[in-house]
């Protein structure tokens, strides 16, 4: 029987490009929606029709997913640089943007796509590789979950520590995930 992609061991850069790109889409895609679907009940449906709410929510989504790619990038491998002494910290860089490249088919804008390519630049330049995986490391991905949602600012004031707690519960299980699937990696 072959194992499914949230079972497999992560032996090489390779499925760990993958379990980034998959695990950062779907952080993204439930947080974001189901935030959406909480605040706006039962006119979740209708708001999907609207062209420029829907418009709103793609925005939303590609600036969150960004962001959450270099969140999970830098939280693995700071973890195998503590962990194993793994060093090639350009290979996150270079992962992240196979990863932006890849989403520039499915819709992901070239502004997008430039600015969060910056901001991985100077975040890749002042990270600390060994404490980094233990000091919030979803915090920003987090952040822009509130920051980037089509709500209105009064509510986000409101749901930010549930939205955020949210996020980062995610997370936490995907870190689980990980730790449990990861090998040594060359």
């Amino acid at each position: 029987a072959s194992q499914s992609r949230y079972d497999r061991k992560l032996t090489n850069l390779e499925l760990i490009n993958e379990f980034i790109h998959k695990r950062s889409a779907h952080v993204t895609q439930n947080t974001l929606y189901g935030y959406l679907q909480t605040r706006i009940g039962g006119n979740y449906i209708k708001a999907f029709k609207d062209e420029n709410y829907l418009k709103s929510i793609n925005i939303s989504r590609w600036n969150i997913f960004v962001v959450s790619v270099q969140d999970i990038s830098f939280y693995i491998f700071s973890y195998l640089y503590k962990n194993q002494n793994y060093q090639k910290f350009e290979e996150a860089k270079k992962i992240y943007h196979k990863i932006l490249l890849s989403e520039k088919e499915n819709g992901l804008s070239d502004d997008i796509y430039d600015n969060a390519v910056e901001e991985f630049d100077r975040r890749f330049k002042e990270i600390n590789w060994a404490t980094f995986c233990n000091s919030n490391p979803f915090d920003k991905s987090s952040q822009a979950l509130i920051y980037w949602s089509p709500i209105a600012d009064e509510l986000k004031n409101l749901d930010k520590e549930i939205v955020v707690n949210s996020m980062i519960n995610k997370w936490n299980n995907v870190c689980r995930d990980f730790e449990k699937l990861i090998q040594k990696i060359d």
